[in-house]
C-alpha cells in the first residue's frame, strides 16, 4: 500500500468484505484524515462516492480532494475468499423411489462470509463426493438442495462442512447443522360431538403437544377427501394448545400434521421447487362427525364482568369462566369454558338463557335471556355482561389418591378467586391426621408444624386458581384398614371477605386392603355412611378416582359423568384435582373432565405417579323426601381404549331422627364387627330385601329375601365398614352401620 500526503490531508482504503470468487460482491471505503470537507471521491473504477459496493477482487486506487483543492491518494488490492454456503435443515418425507435419502432436506445459499452481500452463484452446483443432490434454479440467489444418502446421515447436533463447486468454477464449503429428528407433536382427540343434518356445527376438542425439536407442523382438516381448511390460524410445535371447534359438518375426517419450514423463506423455496403437499412429512388422525339426524342450531357466545355496565367489552373487563348457565324449555345446561366462551346445541325452538352462579347477574338484557333458534337464525350469539354480587370471595376444597397401609397419599388443595380482581395475602393450611408422617409438598411451605401445612400462595388473579399438592405416608400397619382419615383445609385472604362459608373444607377417606382403583365415591357434611341426611346436610362432595393399571403410559384420559335427575346441574362446582384438567357441560347435566397430555405412567412403573383424582361439588334437587336414592356413576377413558364404569356412589335420603330410631329399634347385627358370617333380624314385620353399600357409597349386595332373620357371607367383603339397608314387607326402610375385619 502507498499513502501520499498533500498540505495536510491523507486517505487510507479499506474493504467490508471480501468478494467471493470471481464475483464483483466486494466492498471498499476510503478514510479521510486532515484538509478541509467537503471531500470529492475519484476511484480508479469510476466510482465517486466514499464507499463502493460491488468489486471483484483486483487492485483499486483513490483521489480524494478537498474544498482547498488539496489532494490524496491510496491504493489497495482486494482480495477474493472462496464461496461460502450457509443451510437450515427442513423435515421432509421423500417419497423413498425418487432415491433420495432420509427425512430431511437441506435448502441452502451460496454467500460470502458477510451477511450484507446476500445469497450468490450460478448453476450448476457440484456437491463433493458421497452426495446426491438436487439442481435448482439459481434465479433466486443462488437457491439449492441436496440430501445425504441413505445410511449415512450423520448424528444430531453435527456441523456438516460438504464442499462444492458452482457453475462458475468457483469453490466452497457449505455449513448446516444437523437438527435433531423430527418428531411429530403428540394430538389427543378429546371430545367429539355431532352435527345436525345439513349444518355444520359438530364438535371437537384437540390437544396438540410441543414437539422436542420445535419443529413446525401445519393441521390441516380433511373433511370426506377434500380440504377443510387450517386446524387454527398458525402453527404447532414449539407450544402445546388445545383447540376447539365448533364448526364441523357431518362425515369423516383426517387431521393431517405437516411439516412447516423454520422461516417463510424457506417455506417459499419448497413450494417453489417441491410438491410441498406431497414431499412433507405427514401424520393422520381419523375422525367422524356423526349425523344427529335433526335440524338444529347453536347458541354461543361469551360471559364478562362489565366493570363500566356498558354492555360492551372492554379489553381489560376480565371473562368469568366455569359458569354453569341453564337453558330453558329442556333443562338443559352448558358452561363457560376456561376463556369464558360458552357453546350449545340446540333443535329450533324459542328458548331462554340464564346464568346460575350466585356471584353474578346479567345487567344489560335482564336474566333469563330469550332467543330463538330457527332455519333462519340457526346461529345465534348471546353476549352476558354480568354486574358481580360480591365484592370478594375464595374458596378452597381438596381431593386425595386412595389410603393403603404402607403406601403413600397425595392431598391436593385448590383455591379459587370467585370474583373479578385480584386477591392478595392468600394463605392455606391442611390439617391431617396423626397418623400420617409428612413426606413432601408443593409449593414450598411456609410452616409445616406437626400435621399442620401452611403455604403462602400470594396472589390470585381475577377468577384464578392455585393448588398446593401433599404427599404424606400411611404407616404399614393392616389395623388402619376401616379407618376414617379426617383432612381439613382452610384459606383466608388479606382483603375482607363478606361469605367465609367456603373458606374450609373437610375431607374423610377410609384406609383400604385391596380396591378398585377406578371408583366413585360420595360425601356429605353429616359423613353419615350411605345417607343424606336432610335436616343436616346441603353438598354432595364427589370425587372420581382413576389409576392407570395398563402397561404403558396413558397420554391422555378423559370422565364423563351423566348426573342423575336427583341433583341440580346449576349447583356444581368444579373442585380439586391431581392434574390440570379441563370441564364442560351439555344436555341435561353430562359433565365431561378432561386431561390433556396427562402421561399417567402405568403402575408397574410408578405406583404412586400412576393415580389420579378429581373433586366436585353439587346439590340435590329441593325438596328433597325421604326414601330419594341419589345414585351416580362416571366413565373412565385412557386414551382411545373402552370407558372404565366405576361401580355406583349411592346415597339415601332420610331424616336423622327416623333412621336412628328406626336402626335401634327393629334391626338387629351379629356380631358386629364381623368376620365371616352376619346374622341380620327384625323384631316385627318380614324383611323383603336386602342392600348393603360401603362407605364410599357402592353398592355391594342386593336381593330379594323373605324372613325375619338371614344369614348374609361377608367372608368376600373388604375389611372396612359397611350400611345394612334392609325393605320390610310394610315398606319400612331400616338402616344400620356394621364393621366387616
Amino acid at each position: 500500500m502507498l499513502t501520499c500526503q498533500s498540505f495536510g490531508i491523507t486517505v487510507t482504503i479499506g474493504s467490508n468484505y471480501s468478494p467471493s470468487c470471481i464475483y464483483a460482491n466486494g466492498s471498499m471505503y476510503a478514510t479521510v484524515d486532515g484538509g478541509i470537507p467537503p471531500y470529492t471521491y475519484a476511484w480508479s473504477n469510476g466510482a465517486t462516492e466514499q464507499y463502493v459496493y460491488d468489486v471483484a477482487a483486483g487492485s483499486y486506487s483513490v483521489t480524494v480532494t478537498d474544498a482547498n483543492f488539496d489532494t490524496a491518494m491510496d491504493t489497495y488490492v482486494l482480495t477474493s475468499v472462496p464461496v461460502w454456503g450457509s443451510g437450515n435443515f427442513v423435515p421432509d418425507c421423500v417419497d423413498p423411489s425418487l432415491g433420495l435419502g432420509p427425512e430431511y432436506r437441506l435448502f441452502a445459499h451460496a454467500t460470502s462470509p458477510f451477511p450484507f452481500v446476500g445469497p450468490m452463484g450460478i448453476v450448476p452446483f457440484t456437491i463433493g463426493d458421497g452426495y446426491t443432490h438436487v439442481i435448482l434454479d439459481a434465479s433466486n440467489g443462488g437457491g439449492f438442495a441436496y440430501l445425504t444418502p441413505p445410511g449415512q446421515w450423520p448424528q444430531p447436533g453435527q456441523v456438516l462442512e460438504i464442499p462444492f463447486t458452482d457453475g462458475s468454477g468457483c469453490a466452497g464449503v457449505l455449513e448446516a447443522q444437523v437438527p435433531a429428528t423430527p418428531d411429530f407433536p403428540s394430538v389427543q382427540l378429546l371430545s367429539v360431538q355431532g352435527s345436525c343434518s345439513g349444518g355444520a356445527n359438530g364438535s371437537i376438542e384437540v390437544y396438540v403437544g410441543t414437539t422436542p425439536n420445535s419443529w413446525q407442523f401445519n393441521l390441516e382438516l380433511i373433511h370426506n377427501g377434500n380440504s377443510f381448511g387450517m386446524l387454527s390460524n398458525g402453527s404447532f410445535g414449539p407450544f402445546q394448545a388445545t383447540v376447539t371447534r365448533h364448526d364441523l359438518p357431518p362425515g369423516d375426517y383426517l387431521l393431517l400434521s405437516s411439516s412447516v419450514a423454520p422461516n417463510e423463506i424457506l417455506q417459499e423455496l419448497m413450494d417453489d421447487y417441491f410438491d410441498a403437499q406431497n414431499s412433507t412429512c405427514k401424520d393422520t388422525l381419523e375422525f367422524t362427525i356423526p349425523d344427529l339426524g335433526y335440524t338444529c342450531g347453536t347458541i354461543e357466545g361469551y360471559a364478562f364482568m362489565d366493570d363500566d355496565q356498558n354492555c360492551v367489552r372492554n379489553g381489560a373487563e376480565p371473562r368469568f369462566p366455569q359458569s354453569v348457565l341453564e337453558i330453558q324449555p329442556g333443562n338443559l345446561f352448558t358452561m363457560t369454558d376456561l376463556n369464558g366462551d360458552y357453546w350449545a346445541q340446540l333443535p329450533y325452538g324459542s328458548y331462554t338463557i340464564e346464568q346460575q352462579s350466585p356471584l353474578v347477574v346479567e345487567h344489560c338484557t335482564g336474566a333469563p335471556i330469550p332467543f330463538e333458534i330457527a332455519m333462519a337464525t340457526p346461529e345465534v350469539t348471546k353476549l352476558l355482561p354480568d354486574t358481580g354480587l360480591v365484592d370478594r370471595d375464595v374458596s378452597i376444597t381438596i381431593g386425595n389418591s386412595p389410603a393403603r397401609p404402607g403406601f403413600q397419599i397425595t392431598y391436593v388443595a385448590r383455591v379459587r378467586n370467585l370474583t373479578p380482581g385480584s386477591v392478595s395475602g392468600v394463605t392455606a393450611s391442611v390439617t391431617f391426621e396423626p397418623t400420617l408422617g409428612f413426606i413432601s409438598a408443593a409449593p414450598t411451605p411456609a410452616s409445616v408444624v406437626g400435621n399442620l401445612v401452611t403455604w403462602d400462595l400470594g396472589t390470585i388473579a381475577s377468577f384464578g386458581a392455585k393448588t398446593a399438592r401433599l404427599i404424606l405416608q400411611v404407616p404399614p400397619d393392616v389395623n388402619l384398614i376401616g379407618t376414617d382419615l379426617l383432612t381439613s383445609a382452610t384459606v383466608s385472604v388479606s382483603q375482607t371477605e363478606p361469605d367465609l362459608s367456603n373458606n374450609a373444607f373437610s375431607n374423610i377417606t377410609t384406609v383400604t386392603g385391596s380396591y378398585d382403583p377406578n371408583d366413585k365415591q360420595v360425601f356429605t357434611e353429616s359423613n353419615n355412611d350411605g345417607l343424606f341426611l336432610i335436616n343436616e346436610d346441603e353438598w354432595l362432595d364427589y370425587t372420581i378416582r382413576f389409576q392407570n393399571t395398563g402397561t404403558d403410559t396413558a397420554f391422555f384420559v378423559v370422565i364423563t359423568d351423566t348426573l342423575p335427575n336427583t341433583v341440580d346441574p346449576a349447583s356444581f362446582i368444579a373442585g380439586a384435582a391431581s392434574h390440570g384438567y379441563r370441564v364442560a357441560m351439555s344436555g341435561q347435566g353430562i359433565v365431561r373432565f378432561s386431561f390433556p397430555n396427562i402421561l399417567l405412567p402405568d403402575s408397574n412403573v410408578n405406583e404412586l405417579g400412576s393415580h389420579g383424582f378429581v373433586t366436585f361439588r353439587i346439590k340435590p334437587i329441593e325438596p328433597v323426601l325421604p326414601g330419594t336414592t341419589i345414585e351416580n356413576i362416571a366413565n373412565i377413558y385412557f386414551d382411545y381404549n373402552p370407558p372404565v364404569i366405576t361401580e355406583p356412589s349411592v346415597l339415601v335420603a332420610e331424616f336423622s331422627t327416623t333412621v336412628q330410631e328406626l336402626a335401634l329399634e327393629h334391626m338387629r347385627l351379629q356380631p358386629n364387627p364381623v368376620r365371616d358370617q352376619l346374622l341380620v333380624s327384625v323384631d316385627q314385620g318380614s324383611i323383603e330385601r336386602i342392600r348393603i353399600v360401603s362407605m364410599d357409597g357402592r353398592e355391594v349386595l342386593s336381593r330379594s329375601e323373605r324372613g325375619s332373620s338371614i344369614v348374609i357371607a361377608v367372608d368376600r367383603f373388604a375389611d372396612g365398614n359397611y350400611v345394612m339397608e334392609l325393605t320390610l314387607s310394610n315398606g319400612a326402610m331400616l338402616r344400620e352401620r356394621f364393621s366387616k375385619h
